[in-house]
């Protein structure tokens, strides 16, 4: 994984870089580190060329590897050293409306940055499938088998309630709602429609009104499927 981060300046000094890993231990390095004034492209190197004369007003390249392991980059903070100065009346102005259009041109660009990311999806989603599976037990327990189906019922809804807890401690904050939202949402419904289909036969299965419950299993046992593959479809295809 590269970054790249040209700027445009007037004079070149010495560069401090400081990466702050996920945790004191983990194992992020950097390497093939690149600070300096270049007449070229701007890209990591263990033995760069290309540096710019002095007094040419060149771009300062800011560029590296990240090696990461098993460990990702969590914060990097770029000091630059006092008396590095840039023009920022050098490079043409963007209009706020072409901006929010997209339409900027080339010569309109200071800096670029490069990163890749890696899908991670398949494996958020089949924790949460099984437990979304693991809700659709309740359906099959007898309506006689009440505290059974409270606390499968009970145990999915927790073990749901955990898992999207957890996630949101690990995945980076953002304003939007994602695909994956849409389908942690849709399935945390099913999950609590298995929950209160539990706390219903608490409540109805020894009355007059028991054969309703064995119908909403009959009906749950049908539906639930085509429930769960409705929110996948909703959720990660349209």
């Amino acid at each position: 994984m590269s970054h790249r981060v040209p700027l445009l300046a007037g004079l070149a000094a010495a560069l401090c870089i400081l990466a702050a890993p996920a945790a004191a231990s983990a194992d992020v390095s950097l390497s093939d580190v690149v600070a300096r004034p270049v007449s070229g492209t701007c890209q990591p190197s263990a033995s760069p060329s290309g540096t710019a004369v002095a007094g040419s007003h060149a771009d300062v390249c800011i560029a590296f590897h990240v090696n990461g392991g098993s460990d990702d980059l969590r914060g990097l903070t770029i000091h630059l050293a006092p008396g590095l100065l840039g023009d920022p009346s050098a490079t043409p102005t963007c209009s706020q409306a072409n901006f929010a259009a997209g339409a900027c041109n080339a010569t309109q660009q200071v800096g670029e940055v490069a990163t890749t990311a890696v899908a991670t999806a398949p494996l958020l989603g089949l924790p949460l499938t099984l437990i979304v599976l693991m809700a659709y037990g309740v359906y099959f327990i007898p309506s006689s088998a009440v505290p059974q189906q409270i606390g499968l019922g009970m145990t999915s809804m927790l073990t749901l309630v955990a898992y999207m807890l957890t996630l949101g401690s690990t995945l980076p904050r953002i304003s939007y709602l994602t695909r994956a939202d849409r389908f942690f949402v849709g399935s945390a419904v099913l999950v609590f429609l298995g929950l209160v289909k539990a706390v219903l036969t608490t409540v109805l299965a020894s009355g007059p009104r028991a054969p309703l419950i064995e119908r909403a299993n009959r009906w749950g046992r049908w539906l639930y499927p085509f429930a769960m593959l409705a929110n996948f479809v909703l959720a990660l295809l349209l």
